[in-house]
């Protein structure tokens, strides 16, 4: 016959190890979110320091640059655009993923003809490994056309920045999103952080 005493000490022992059990499968599960999470705050900051550069640029030169390779040409001084962006540029002979994602210039309007740098530009970042490395695909834009009283293209219209799940939009965004794009696919980010 077994002791209550140690009927007890083993139902404890029992609970204990599920419980911990339990913890540490949930603790990798939210570990694989926290880094997806993780990943997109760094895409996200790297597209703000595009919108930076961009508005350098903008104000020394007048216009836009086209791609990311020009800006890095004339922001690179300012510690703003780094060659490791420069490397995880999804057209690059062999692009590396800085924390999971790779990014691209947007280089279309929303008819396929080239942007008019003047005016307008944008950058994306979007998971390498859709679904393990990030859930969104992310987008910041710039257009100057619309802005109050245009003077030429020194930065009178706003950034927007926008996220879209992986689901809805995959791959890089190197075409200007129609409005309907923008309203259907995308939500606009207007926090610090990607949406949840």
């Amino acid at each position: 016959m077994i002791s209550p005493r140690l009927l007890k000490a083993g139902l404890l022992l029992a609970i204990f190890v599920g419980l911990g059990y339990r913890f540490t499968g949930d603790l990798r599960g939210n570990y694989r979110e926290y880094e997806k999470k993780a990943n997109e705050v760094v895409a996200l900051a790297q597209l703000k320091k595009y919108s930076v550069a961009q508005g350098l640029v903008s104000v020394e030169f007048g216009e836009y640059a086209r791609r990311l390779d020009e800006l890095y040409r004339e922001a690179a001084y300012e510690g703003l655009i780094s060659q490791t962006l420069l490397d995880a540029l999804h057209d690059s002979e062999s692009p590396v993923p800085l924390s999971g994602y790779l990014f691209a210039d947007v280089e279309e309007d929303e008819y396929g003809s080239p942007l008019d740098e003047g005016w307008r530009c944008g950058f994306s970042a979007f998971p390498a490994e859709p679904g393990s490395t990030g859930d969104h695909v992310l987008l910041i834009l710039f257009d100057d056309r619309a802005a109050p009283e245009p003077q030429g293209p020194v930065g009178h219209g706003t950034w927007k920045l926008f996220s879209a799940h992986v689901e809805r939009v995959r791959g890089p965004v190197t075409r200007w999103p129609t409005e309907r794009e923008l309203r259907t696919k995308f939500v606009e980010i207007r926090s610090p952080t990607p949406p949840r």
